[in-house]
């Protein structure tokens, strides 16, 4: 598997991720505030529906995400960590960086959403316990686990490199 940026970058924001983010909060906002006052929005208006993704995000990540950051605080990736972008996790679709290594697995968001308190976790492996894979596990490419009771489903790259560690 292709390595896709080094252990010691794992929770650094990428160039990608900090230009999205400047094209969002640099031209989306003022353009989108000006279209809404040269219609006859009110000021109040236009920057109600500007502060309104954060208002939803900041929620969504509280629950979705904290329990995990609370519960199993970050730990630091061993030099030999096999990290992946672009992951999906806990809801958070394409929005996730993950990280393997001889400890387990670590998870971080996307600079954006860390800003809204999302911060980074680590679970041992120790604390992962897979599922038997279902029927229609050949068709997607993800593995489903219970890590302290709860339900998590991980790329199906984590686990074979659950089995890698363990063995």
């Amino acid at each position: 598997m292709k390595q896709d940026r080094h252990p010691i970058d794992f929770d650094t924001a990428g160039s990608g991720e900090m230009a999205l983010l400047a094209l969002v909060l640099g031209l989306e906002g003022p353009l989108l505030t000006t279209i809404m006052l040269k219609q006859g929005a009110s000021l109040v208006m236009a920057l109600g529906i500007l502060v309104l993704p954060v208002a939803i995000i900041v929620p969504l990540v509280g629950v979705l995400w904290r329990g995990w950051s609370s519960h199993w605080p970050f730990e630091a990736l061993q030099e030999d960590a096999q990290v992946q972008t672009m992951q999906s996790l806990a809801g958070f679709n394409r929005c996730v960086r993950l990280a393997t290594d001889c400890y387990g697995v670590h998870a971080t968001l996307n600079r954006p959403f860390r800003w809204l308190l999302g911060e980074p976790f680590s679970i041992p492996w120790s604390e992962i316990q897979w599922e038997p894979q279902g029927a229609f596990a050949k068709f997607t490419d993800t593995r489903k686990a219970s890590v302290g009771g709860r339900p998590l489903t991980f790329p199906n790259w984590v686990h074979e490199a659950a089995q890698h560690h363990s063995s």
